[in-house]
């Protein structure tokens, strides 16, 4: 009976053992089977590929993640995804970071959807991408989803898990930068110099007075007359670059061209007699429309917004996706794209320079 009861045991720790193996071998099946980070955001790229006409313009506006390299990357990768398959037109980074560093809008943080609608019309988008990541345990969840800017609707959303690899830890070790941070960012920071020995005060001739302070430094508004005669329109709130501020040119200096000789005339245009004033250019297509949206819809300008065949059609200095020139048309707002190197289409020009 002893022997019987023995037997018994050891078979029913026999099934235990066996019942534990193949939990633990079905938990390492799972999570050998996550996604990595990559495979992931290659998979979103092709959802919103596949669920957005071809020419939609698309804007990658933010992505909410523990991490300023995190959010980087997820954007970077999503962007360069889309634009390699060429059927959307995806906006500019340098663009969207020309309309977040005005607002100070975080790439990494949350953004309510109005604000990021709002940045899409400044952007000429119609549609923008944004996302999240949570932690789930060990792995984590990434969502990316697509907002129509004018209304509101949710055109995609993708959901996956992923594994909280070598590659995701190391992208969310830095973190996000604190405001302070950001100021000092890539900045070599010198130590605060020892105090100097004490000199004897020598007798001087009294200082000049000092420039009235408007001479010394000058601030705009936007609607303001800029230093070459043109319009003020951007302001970036900051030097940096060597530059602030964007103006554009005034409305006796426009004329209308192919897009190529638009380009070359740029180069040797002379705006109000001002000849040592040589570095107008054509704008991109969210300065063109930051113009459209600051100076022509507030009565600033006099930019031609008739509607009359081409007659408001504005060149941009920016090609899409089929390399065909782009434009925008200031009877209503609308971007476009024609074949125009050629001087097939003759549209309006009006430069801008950086100060």
């Amino acid at each position: 009976m002893q022997k019987r009861h023995m037997e018994k045991t050891i078979v029913c720790i026999a099934a235990i053992i066996m019942l534990v193996g193949c939990a633990s071998r079905q938990n390492s099946v799972e999570l050998s089977d996550l996604m990595t980070l990559d495979q992931a955001l290659q998979q979103a790229s092709v959802h919103i590929d596949e669920r957005l006409p071809a020419k939609t313009k698309i804007a990658l506006l933010n992505f909410d993640s523990p991490a300023d390299d995190f959010s980087e990357y997820v954007i970077d990768e999503l962007t360069a995804n889309l634009v390699d398959s060429r059927k959307l037109t995806v906006v500019d980074r340098k663009e969207i970071d020309l309309i977040r560093d005005e607002f100070e809008f975080q790439l990494s943080g949350e953004v309510s959807d109005d604000s990021m609608q709002e940045f899409g019309r400044m952007l000429g988008a119609q549609s923008i991408v944004s996302g999240s990541l949570k932690k789930l345990g060990n792995l984590y969840r990434i969502v990316v989803r697509v907002l129509n800017v004018q209304s509101a609707e949710v055109m995609v959303q993708y959901r996956a898990n992923i594994a909280g690899d070598d590659v995701v830890r190391a992208l969310l070790a830095g973190g996000k930068t604190t405001s302070s941070q950001a100021a000092t960012k890539g900045k070599t920071v010198s130590p605060t110099p020892a105090p100097q020995p004490t000199v004897p005060a020598v007798p001087t001739v009294p200082a000049v007075p000092a420039e009235p302070a408007a001479r010394v430094k000058q601030e705009y508004n936007i609607g303001d007359i800029g230093p070459a005669g043109g319009i003020v329109f951007y302001d970036k709130k900051k030097t940096s670059d060597g530059w602030r501020y964007l103006e554009a040119a005034p409305a006796s200096s426009e004329f209308i061209a192919g897009r190529s000789e638009a380009i070359r005339r740029c180069k040797a245009l002379v705006v109000n007699g001002q000849v040592d004033i040589t570095d107008w250019r054509l704008p991109t297509l969210d300065e063109l429309n930051l113009m459209y949206e600051r100076l022509h819809k507030q009565g600033l300008g006099g930019f031609n917004g008739s509607g009359i065949f081409y007659n408001s059609y504005y060149w941009s200095s920016a090609n899409d996706n089929s390399g065909y020139s782009c434009y925008q048309d200031f009877s209503n707002g609308s971007q476009s794209s024609t074949w125009g190197w050629a001087g097939a289409a003759n549209f309006r020009v009006r430069v801008i320079r950086q100060f």
